[in-house]
């Protein structure tokens, strides 16, 4: 019997799949071990398989492989020219800057090679059915050969004991902040400066710079995938340059060019496309914000499970890049991420970003799905004067954000400070100057190390004792005179720390605009300009305090002053 049917070859470019060969060959001379499924056989480029059997050669004797050992081997073998030449040779490590990805590019070269080989499998059990007369013994050979080839059942699915699974650390990009392989979501109100938190950890990853004293563990490319305001994110990843001293012009930072839309099937093609040109998959991709990005309504589930499944698709087809997406917080609950609420069901860890007192802008997890939740932060704006000036004259500036000692918010309503450890810590040092008072008078005092000591013994974490007393300090229920501290009201502006600025009510929504000559908060600086003071926000006190930043194009996380 006769059976027609069309065999279609496997979806692999044969560039990018030698490319991967490149790649993979590479990581192996940067010292990556190889993988149990990675043999000769698996490589569809001849030199390249040449060299990988060097390689492997020289592992097996116990000889670390770089260039001159393998050009050596190769040399010995009478294979160097098949294998591409010294030039050829020379230029694998080049193909990968690190050996951290290596195992991508097994997955890559493997999944290639099993695509040939089932396209291989597939074309002679079509002939073999097309030209036999005994169709089922020829059926039974083409099972045969196909499951000499097949890794998995039909459906791709299959099991493995639980016990047989790897047993693995958490794999960090950033040590104890974010990890390898994973989703994540950082939200907050719009201008609380969510973005500047997104930019300064894209800026570590692609350089290796340490995010607020925390390592990077997997520097690598890193696309920002922006939904509005190109132009001031270049400032500000320009003021991050100049106040962190690490040069971005050659790091493998990118930002798009263009819209995209993870609810749009020709923008996922085109964003696919652009991935796969890249030399290396990146290591984390951000988009901001959420919203903007997804093409769609983000409180409608239809639309942001697709991007969701969109996001998923394209981070399982380039190598399981972790992603970040920033989006804005409730429009009545500002603990939670606004709409679908499928979206936080779905992120391996979520952080909350608020401005609070003072302008400082704390970030706090809200989930962490795997390992522990990352140790609340706290920043305060900086203002960075660019290397640039506007049509008038004026240097153009932009904003970083630098860690500041995190204490938690005070009770906004009743100025007292609020959470647990604080009520535990009051609730001790009051029972302290009760048995003070009954043992010693009414005059007797609490030492400040007694009172430490007291909630230490009382259950609290003696990590957060200094948070604990800064915060009640500032919200005046207690007062610290060394050595002694007590329980009781004073006002508030007395016990806050000084940062040179004056609390301005809410309510003013002035925007920032350079001051006529006759106003008096006009102050003028070296170089002979005038800077105005803001008139929203903190108003700084010190004429050496920078000016805001100056927000023309009044982009959505333009932090407010």
């Amino acid at each position: 019997m006769k059976r027609q049917s069309n065999i279609v070859p496997p979806p692999f470019n044969g560039t990018t799949v030698v490319e991967y060969e490149r790649c993979l060959l590479g990581g192996y001379l940067m010292g990556a071990a190889i993988g149990q499924d990675i043999s000769t056989a698996v490589f569809c480029r001849r030199a390249n398989a040449l060299v990988f059997q060097a390689i492997a050669r020289l592992m097996a004797d116990g000889v670390t492989p770089d260039l001159l050992t393998l050009v050596d081997a190769l040399r010995k073998s009478g294979t160097v020219d098949e294998a591409g030449g010294e030039a050829y040779i020379a230029s694998l490590t080049n193909s990968v800057p690190t050996a951290a990805n290596t195992s991508f590019y097994e997955a890559q070269v493997l999944a290639a090679y099993r695509a040939r080989q089932t396209w291989k499998a597939l074309t002679e059990a079509k002939t073999t059915l097309e030209t036999r007369p005994d169709f089922e013994a020829a059926a039974d050979e083409a099972r045969a050969v196909l499951a000499g080839v097949t890794p998995r059942g039909p459906s791709g699915l299959s099991f493995v004991r639980v016990g047989d699974l790897p047993l693995r650390a958490p794999d960090w990009i950033v040590k104890g902040f974010l990890e390898t392989d994973s989703f994540a979501c950082l939200f907050g109100d719009p201008g609380a400066g969510k973005s500047f938190l997104a930019m300064e950890l894209a800026a570590c990853v692609a350089t290796g710079t340490a995010f607020y004293g925390l390592p990077v563990k997997h520097r690598g490319p890193v696309l920002y995938l922006a939904g509005e305001g190109q132009s001031g994110l270049r400032r500000r990843f320009d003021a991050w340059r100049i106040v962190r001293q690490r040069e971005i012009a050659a790091a493998p930072l990118f930002m798009n060019q263009g819209a995209i839309s993870l609810n749009d099937p020709a923008s996922l093609v085109a964003l696919g496309s652009a991935l796969g040109y890249m030399k290396e998959p990146p290591v984390l991709v951000v988009l901001d914000t959420w919203s903007r990005t997804l093409g769609g309504d983000d409180s409608a589930p239809k639309d942001a499970a697709a991007g969701v499944t969109a996001l998923d698709s394209i981070r399982a087809r380039f190598g399981n890049f972790t992603c970040l997406v920033v989006h804005h917080s409730g429009n009545m609950d500002k603990g939670r991420s606004r709409g679908w609420s499928g979206l936080r069901a779905a992120v391996d860890a979520e952080f909350c970003a608020r401005r609070g007192s003072y302008g400082i802008l704390r970030l706090e997890s809200t989930k962490a799905k795997d390992a522990a939740p990352p140790e609340p932060m706290a920043f305060e704006f900086r203002t960075v004067e660019l290397a640039i000036r506007d049509d008038a004259g004026y240097p153009v500036t932009s904003a970083v954000l630098n860690a500041v000692e995190w204490t938690p918010p005070p009770d906004a309503a009743s100025g007292k400070a609020a959470g647990k450890n604080q009520a535990l810590a009051l609730d001790t040092l009051r029972r302290l100057e009760a048995e003070e008072r009954a043992a010693r008078g009414e005059g007797a005092k609490v030492t400040l190390d007694a009172w430490r000591d007291a909630c230490k013994a009382a259950g609290l974490d003696r990590r957060r004792f200094s948070e604990t007393k800064i915060s009640l300090e500032a919200s005046g229920e207690i007062i610290i005179e060394l050595p002694f501290v007590s329980s009781g009201r004073k006002d508030v502006s007395e016990s806050c720390p000084s940062r040179g600025y004056i609390n301005i009510p809410p309510d003013r929504t002035d925007t920032v605009r350079r001051p006529k000559a006759s106003e008096t908060d006009n102050r003028t600086t070296s170089d002979n300009r005038t800077d105005t003071a803001p008139t929203t926000g903190e108003l700084p006190l010190d004429p050496g305090i920078p000016p805001p930043i100056h927000n023309p194009e009044g982009e959505d996380e333009a932090p407010i002053w």
